[in-house]
């Protein structure tokens, strides 16, 4: 009995060392939720038609895409809103076509780095060249910028690249000039004020920020004319003769004849699908709504969106492009005033 006995309690003592020893079981790895999608927007200076087209883009994003977390990200300009695409800052960018096409060839300011992977989501509005003076200034054209005070956006806007193909196409040299970088308002301030001998500026016509100044007939827009402009345009495909009527700002007597520019909407070929795919959506089914953002966008036609130009279009966007698009539109055909 007492051999039983003992025989149990090893048995037991056996039982209990192994139980102690028993690697704990490894729980089940919980999986992971996958990172929300971001829908971040490179867009320009605030207040202006790039911010409120970037918000009011944002905001449509936001509402077709679960999840999705957003940002408008203000920023210099086109040069700027490339770079933090390249990046990959951010998703989406507002630029000029002049400036994109330079990225994506590697020219200018990226000579050192081109960005092949650069995409066009959609081509938006024309932006039209506002050289702007004082009322009764003695210059007249872009030759009698010599040796005055000139003001441009701040460093990385688009504005400063089609300064330069002007300037070269009139011939005249920077070093000829009193360049000075400033935010907007300031720049408008000055010319009001005589601190500025003249703006350049490239902007969604009619540009709202300068509405009251033109009213104030205080300044006024100069037209662009001759040869060199002809030249220009022969030249560069990205840019266009754009006129602006009698009365297209409050105060403006005579017709207007400048340079325009796209503006596009950029993405990286390896933007997500379905943030691509949704993007591409809302510009082809809901341009409404982005006309509503900003005036300077309401004579944008639908079948305007998705040209052939220098930058390729993203993958998402090429079956809403016309099956007759072959070949870029003709610079008449896409006009800028309402």
């Amino acid at each position: 009995m007492k051999k039983i006995l003992h025989l149990c309690l090893l048995l037991c003592v056996l039982l209990f060392s192994a139980a102690c020893t028993r690697e704990p079981e490894t729980p089940e790895p919980v999986p992971k939720k996958p990172p929300a999608p971001a829908v971040r927007i490179a867009a320009g200076q605030e207040p202006g038609t790039y911010s409120r087209i970037a918000a009011e883009l944002e905001k449509s994003l936001l509402q077709s895409i679960p999840d999705a977390e957003g940002d408008t990200v203000h920023t210099n300009g086109s040069i700027a809103n490339i770079e933090l695409l390249r990046q990959k800052k951010v998703e989406f960018a507002l630029a000029q076509e002049d400036v994109a096409e330079l990225a994506f060839t590697g020219k200018g300011p990226f000579m050192a780095r081109p960005f092949q992977a650069v995409r066009f989501v959609a081509s938006l509005h024309m932006e039209a060249v506002h050289l702007i003076v004082p009322t009764g200034s003695p210059i007249h054209s872009i030759k009698d910028l010599r040796h005055r005070r000139i003001a441009l956006n701040a460093p990385g806007s688009g504005s400063e690249v089609t300064f330069r193909h002007l300037l070269r196409a009139f011939h005249v040299k920077e070093n000829e000039l009193q360049i000075r970088f400033l935010p907007a308002d300031k720049i408008l301030k000055g010319i009001a004020d005589g601190s500025l001998d003249a703006a350049f500026l490239v902007m969604g016509a009619p540009c709202q920020e300068l509405k009251p100044f033109l009213a104030g007939r205080k300044v006024h827009l100069l037209s662009l004319e001759g040869p060199e402009l002809e030249a220009l345009f022969e030249r560069y495909a990205y840019y266009h003769p754009v006129r602006l009527e009698p009365g297209f700002y409050e105060g403006q007597s005579e017709p207007v004849t400048t340079v325009g520019v796209r503006c596009l909407l950029l993405a990286s070929e390896d933007l997500p699908g379905n943030v691509a795919d949704t993007a591409a959506r809302i510009l082809h089914g809901q341009l409404g709504a982005l006309q509503r953002a900003d005036e300077s966008l309401r004579p944008l036609k639908q079948q305007e969106l998705f040209p052939v130009i220098g930058v390729p279009l993203l993958e998402s966007s090429v079956k809403y492009r016309p099956k007759t698009e072959t070949e870029a539109p003709d610079a008449e055909s896409v006009p800028a005033q309402p």
